[in-house]
């Protein structure tokens, strides 16, 4: 490996023919980036262009001595290599039998002696006695390449020039999807990482092997051909050994990528080895050098992965979310980079330990900053979300997540983020994960429920809430109603409150359009606990629940018999206030239809329905009827009266014994009217884990577009996605789409020429 840069001049011509190589152009002068034992050096030309290139065509310009082997033995090796490219080189020319016109450029030369039968990669044409098949390399089948890899391992004084070279080719047979299956068939990944652990010191060999790892994993065909060689020790060992240089580093996180990504076998191989701590490593060296933000991006698709189970996310721990954290606090500006930063984030946050790290160590604080950057957009806010939620999910980062910082951040993105939104639906969702995973009593933290919806309710959530009940839109109706009924079932004055800013009657004019069947059960839940205050019911009687009870809401085949029971309960509440006798005079026949329904479809509230016929006859004045005593407004004994004058004031209280049976049937209604978390808002949310698109990722997802000037401004990562199409067009002469399939040095050069690089 290079130590530091130096410059050459090339010999002679060399035209690249596999992926990852560079064309030498005879008296052209080239950047080294990169040398390795088997020959093959990284160059840069001057246009930008990058690969891997024959160093026994190269010259330095400086006069210095050529990186090679450290000793004697190594360079007759290596000279030996040489002397047997130069002399394939003369084969090769005396096969042309027929003179031939000269090529009028590269490409034409290459297919003039692609026609003569040899290519410019000499070495790999014709094998010399080392297995290599006898013919150019573009020519081999799968299994000739496989065989050729299969007979060098392991052996002394081979050609690891020509080696480097068949891994390549490999790679390239592997973009052909039926190759690819057959390369997995015949165990070419196990070859592959046979091939990495016997070239442990040469960096050029051991990129060409991660770059088959990636385009070979990201095969669907991987799980079905799971290997058997765990070569992810030898990638960390890589990572280690070459954690300086960039360009491996973000290739072997590639690999570690694609071998885990949706395989149960292969990430299990994974963390039997210490890549996870070699990836954070990674990440924290590079972290604010050059380029250093692709590094992390390459390893939060690695971590992202491997956490694609409690194991993983177990392993990749609280170190990985720092190094997660950090580098959004470092690149905050790039959005791409923060976008999947959360993806990673979110997913490993579903693990307790991890939850708490990430707000111990200032999570919340980060999330708040990147809300409120106007730069961020709605992907990334709908990702703070995402954290936000997985931490409301379990019961001991709900509590971290309800302090004061916690509940201002979502009560800020709540209050900002349209009502129609989805940024507001998934914040109303993390609200709902917290309020059911919040610890009751019998938690030694003690029941944050009521302290915790107060300062919600005070910061004005349930005005919002009214409002999201009148928009179009079925989930936010039912999210809604769900916060409406956790604060009513928590206790009586919560329920007041929600009482007293109209909530409950707002509920009814929703439930008159056909709402989802659980926005409708609480629904009729909140009644039911409001129900209790003379004052609550003459508000619900003004806006029409008896028309809504009274309506066929309960012949409806998504209504669920609970909903129905409960309704039961609001039924005999409302019929146990004479005062509402006038209200339910002209919905008597109703009524009893409704009764009579139920106890033919619904036997098992029968006896509700009876309780229900007979408080409308004790409700009817002409009957002589009292108004039943309400359980919540019984009034107590005096305190300071004698014990004999306590019994006969209650003995004067108690009710009779039909009044006693309905109080009892409305107290197991009660019981049985708290609502449970049945959407599932308390579950983690995992966002998927993705492989590496071997050719690329197409064009990249920023959310919104704008000029090219204002572009030219920007501080991100393909700035040139953010151009408007048309103008796009116009500046590059193609769509976005051809650009993103370029090689990536002529992106570079394009978006160099344009000023935007």
């Amino acid at each position: 490996m290079a130590e530091e840069e130096f410059r050459c001049r090339a010999i002679n011509d060399y035209y690249a023919s596999v992926t990852d190589e560079l064309d030498l152009k005879e008296g052209a002068e080239y950047t080294i980036m990169q040398t390795s034992p088997s020959g093959w050096w990284y160059a840069v030309n001057e246009d930008g262009e990058d690969g891997w290139v024959p160093s026994n065509y190269l010259e330095r310009t400086d006069g210095g001595a050529m990186p090679g082997a450290d000793d004697a033995d190594d360079q007759q090796q290596q000279q030996q290599q040489q002397q047997e490219y130069l002399a394939q080189q003369q084969q090769q020319a005396q096969q042309q039998s027929q003179p031939q016109q000269p090529a009028q450029n590269s490409q034409q030369m290459q297919e003039a002696q692609a026609n003569a039968g040899y290519q410019t990669n000499v070495p790999l044409a014709h094998g010399m006695g080392d297995g290599a098949p006898d013919k150019p390399i573009t020519e081999w089948s799968v299994q000739e390449a496989l065989n050729y890899l299969k007979s060098v391992v392991g052996v002394k004084n081979r050609n690891d020039f020509k080696l480097t070279q068949a891994c390549r080719y490999l790679t390239q047979l592997a973009t052909d999807n039926n190759q690819c299956v057959e390369i997995l068939q015949y165990e070419g990944l196990d070859t592959v990482f046979q091939i990495m652990a016997d070239t442990a010191g040469d960096v050029a060999i051991q990129m060409s092997t991660c770059a088959a790892v990636v385009v070979i994993c990201a095969n669907p065909a991987a799980k079905q051909f799971p290997a058997k060689v765990n070569g992810i020790y030898q990638i960390a060992a890589g990572i280690q050994s070459n954690l300086s240089y960039q360009p491996f580093v973000v290739l072997a996180f590639n690999a570690v990528c694609n071998f885990c990504h949706d395989h149960n076998i292969h990430r299990a191989m994974t963390l039997d080895t210490d890549v996870v701590t070699q990836v954070i490593a990674g990440m924290d060296y590079h972290r604010g050098r050059d380029e250093g933000y692709r590094v992390h991006q390459a390893g939060c698709l690695a971590l992202r992965n491997i956490a694609a189970d409690p194991k993983g996310q177990a392993a990749v721990g609280p170190q990985g979310v720092k190094a997660i954290t950090d580098g959004m606090e470092e690149y905050r500006n790039m959005r791409e980079v923060v976008e999947g930063s959360m993806g990673v984030l979110c997913n490993l946050c579903a693990l307790p330990g991890n939850g708490e790290s990430f707000v111990m160590n200032g999570g919340l604080q980060l999330l708040d900053t990147l809300y409120s950057d106007p730069e961020s957009g709605d992907n990334v806010r709908l990702a703070s979300a995402s954290v936000l939620h997985n931490l409301a999910a379990n019961p001991d980062t709900a509590l971290l997540l309800s302090s004061d910082e916690g509940i201002d951040l979502l009560v800020k993105i709540i209050r900002k983020a349209p009502v129609d939104s989805p940024l507001f639906l998934n914040t109303l969702k993390v609200l709902a994960a917290l309020l059911f995973k919040l610890p009751n009593d019998n938690k030694p933290a003690g029941n944050k429920k009521p302290e915790v919806m107060k300062r919600i309710i005070g910061k004005g959530l349930l005005a919002t809430l009214n409002e999201a009940v009148k928009y179009d839109s079925k989930e936010l109706q039912e999210m809604s109603a769900t916060l409406m009924i956790v604060i009513a079932q928590t206790s009586p004055k919560l329920a007041q409150e929600l009482a007293d800013a109209d909530s409950p009657a707002q509920l009814i004019n929703m439930c008159m359009n056909d709402p989802t069947p659980q926005a409708q059960h609480c629904s009729v839940a909140i009644w039911f606990h409001v129900c209790d205050a003379f004052q609550n019911q003459a508000r619900l009687l003004e806006n029409g629940i008896i028309a809504f009870l009274t309506s066929d809401w309960y012949k409806n085949p998504g209504t669920k018999e609970d909903t129905i029971r409960i309704g039961c309960g609001v039924y005999i509440k409302l019929c146990s206030n004479v005062r509402n006798a006038a209200a339910f005079s002209q919905y008597r026949e109703k009524v009893i239809e409704f009764c009579n329904f139920c106890r033919q479809n619904k036997p098992q509230v029968a006896d509700l329905c009876n309780a229900i016929e007979s408080s409308m006859k004790q409700m009817d004045p002409m009957q002589g009827a009292t108004m039943l005593v309400q359980e919540d407004y019984q009034k107590q004994p005096n305190q300071n009266r004698p014990p004999q004058q306590q019994q006969q004031q209650q003995q004067q209280q108690q009710a009779p014994p039909q009044q006693q049976q309905q109080q009892q049937q409305v107290k197991q209604v009660k019981r049985e009217s708290v609502v449970q978390d049945q959407g599932g808002y308390g579950q983690p949310q995992m966002n998927e884990p993705q492989p590496v698109n071997p050719s690329g990722g197409g064009v990249p997802d920023v959310g919104q577009t704008m000029s090219f000037e204002e572009v030219k401004k920007l501080n991100v990562p393909n700035k040139e996605a953010y151009i408007d199409d048309n103008e796009f067009q116009q500046i590059f002469g193609m769509d976005k789409q051809q650009f993103y399939t370029l090689r990536p040095w002529k992106q570079k050069n394009l978006k160099k020429s344009k000023g935007l690089f």
